[in-house]
């Protein structure tokens, strides 16, 4: 009898534990769904979770009784591991890490309440969830200018096949009366990682093998490619012969989700065809698959062995600080800090060609112009533009908005055929006392042509806005991190803080650039250095900087 009663308070408090730990991610889970729907490539995710959750909860609720009840130790190192990784998550402020913390915690409330039968039924959707996780190191933007590149060169040569007048700079398609940009939404990046996505729920619900997968994963990506290069030929074909309406509004989106309709058919066609010559695996139906695998014992919340109520309590309570701080850094850094979702406040004042001197050190101002873009362009919805000459060389100097954020013109640049680099150079990521311009520079070579780029983005009030810098070796991130916990524990006043202090939008960037036949010298470099920096002190004294 007392064995039981044991085995009950055991189980008990061990619930209360999941149900703390799972309140724990709720403040930084809010802040990861916000991030994740400001990137478009992302914004599937809410549904994936829904299907792969019912899909989970289907092969569960089909599970007869395991033979392999979950061993208290593991789940509650499992526990342990989790707290970890989701209190470094708010200590970082890194939304992947959150994520990483989460998917942990699915996995082990499903071992703890079937074993691990219930781990290997429910691992193949959990493996799903990772679509969700966005690529480390800015991978994803270099995936979507790879896309865009490829795209727009199979569309150029479906254009040519069909007799359209055209030529081609990097990502964009020159007609005899407009120009068309390959932009995110046309390069198939959208449709990428969604149809990786449903392919591999297909794969899942047929309960295919891993090669299997492998080899649908593969196969898609192709469709992808060639879908959205159809896409593209085919609004730059459409806008010139028919109506410009289908490359922007709904229409262009409707022709997008025609698109991925498309992509989703062939690859189940592609699946399909491979059952000509292999057995297809989902001929038998899930449960019995998935019973054949599972032995048969105990019940589903049977444990085995005991658990110290004492290391229990003390991971509710380690959970209950994590939750708490999380949740107090997530109101500090979303009501004063940079909110994501922040709206544009009233416009920046426009830039006039008096804005800027029209000489500096010999370098004489020779043309002002304003350029509006669409929302849907590679480069900025709107620049103001200077170009001075001095002897034979000549420099455009530009201011570019509005952003919500940093934005890294290497992207732009790399869009329109250069192959470039950048380098970061900041007084928040150098050794301390160390000169730095406080801002990025581009070095850019492109069939005999040779670029530099400097720029450097500011806010409304003018201050400096800063790149990601990356990892918590930086010694920015651990600026940050003390930072995070004076915010938390009040000891900083949130509208004193330089850093964390919400900026007030729109962001504008200044920006030099410089081409050259030849490649450019340390001096060029050098001169040109100087002629950023005095035209942007000059630019940030304006209205447009100042409330």
């Amino acid at each position: 009898m007392r064995e039981e009663i044991s085995n009950t308070n055991n189980s008990t408090l061990m619930n209360w534990l999941f149900i703390v730990a799972g309140i724990a991610h709720l403040p930084l889970g809010l802040y990861y769904a916000k991030s994740l729907w400001g990137m478009g490539h992302y914004q599937f995710f809410p549904l994936l979770m829904g299907v792969v959750g019912w899909i989970i909860y289907e092969r569960l609720s089909g599970l007869k009784p395991t033979s392999s009840p979950p061993q208290p130790r593991w789940s509650m190192a499992l526990l342990a591991f989790n707290f970890l990784v989701l209190m470094s998550s708010g200590i970082i402020f890194r939304a992947s890490i959150w994520f990483v913390s989460f998917l942990i915690y699915v996995l082990n409330v499903v071992y703890w309440r079937y074993g691990q039968a219930g781990v290997r039924v429910a691992l193949p959707p959990w493996l799903i969830l990772w679509l969700i996780l966005p690529l480390p190191m800015n991978l994803d933007s270099v995936l979507i200018t790879k896309m865009q590149f490829f795209a727009s060169q199979l569309a150029s040569w479906i254009l040519d096949a069909v007799g359209q007048i055209h030529f081609r700079e990097g990502v964009v398609l020159i007609t005899e009366t407009n120009q068309f940009m390959t932009e995110e939404a046309c390069s198939g990046i959208r449709s990428l990682f969604s149809s990786l996505a449903a392919i591999s729920i297909f794969g899942v619900i047929r309960n295919y093998p891993w090669w299997r997968h492998l080899f649908n994963l593969f196969q898609t990506t192709i469709w992808v490619l060639v879908g959205n290069s159809l896409r593209v030929a085919f609004v730059v074909y459409g806008a010139e012969h028919w109506t410009p309406a289908i490359a922007s509004g709904t229409n262009h989106e409707m022709l997008g989700l025609g698109v991925f309709v498309l992509i989703f058919i062939l690859s189940l066609s592609t699946d399909r065809a491979l059952n000509a010559v292999l057995p297809d695996p989902g001929s038998v139906g899930d449960s019995e698959a998935i019973m054949a695998t599972t032995p048969t014992s105990l019940a589903p919340t049977q444990t085995t062995g005991l658990i110290n109520p004492a290391i229990t309590c003390g991971l509710i309570v380690l959970f209950l600080i994590a939750g708490v701080y999380s949740g107090r850094l997530y109101y500090m850094r979303d009501y004063y800090g940079r909110s994501f979702g922040s709206k544009f406040g009233d416009a920046a004042p426009a830039l006039e060609s008096a804005s800027l001197s029209s000489n500096f050190n010999g370098w004489e101002a020779k043309s002002f112009e304003y350029k509006e873009r669409s929302e849907a362009s590679l480069f900025a919805p709107e620049s103001f533009l200077w170009v001075f000459e001095k002897a034979n060389q000549k420099v455009t100097i530009s201011v570019d908005a509005p952003y919500a954020e940093f934005h890294n013109l290497v992207l732009c640049y790399r869009g329109i055929g250069w192959q470039a680099d950048y380098l970061d150079e900041y007084a928040s990521s150098s050794a301390v006392g160390s000169p730095v311009p406080d801002c990025t520079t581009l070095t850019m070579e492109k069939a005999g042509e040779h670029g530099l780029v400097l720029f450097s983005g500011h806010d409304r009030e003018g201050q400096l806005v800063l790149p990601d810098q990356g990892l918590i070796a930086d010694v920015f991130r651990r600026n940050e991190i003390i930072r995070n916990f004076n915010l938390v524990f009040g000891l900083l006043d949130p509208n004193l803080d330089t850093v964390s202090k919400r900026y007030s939008l729109p962001i504008s960037q200044i920006q030099l650039l410089y081409q050259s036949g030849r490649p450019i010298s340390t001096e060029e470099k050098s001169e040109l250095l100087q002629l950023f920096l005095a035209a942007r002190n000059e630019l940030l004294k304006s209205p447009r900087f100042k409330n």
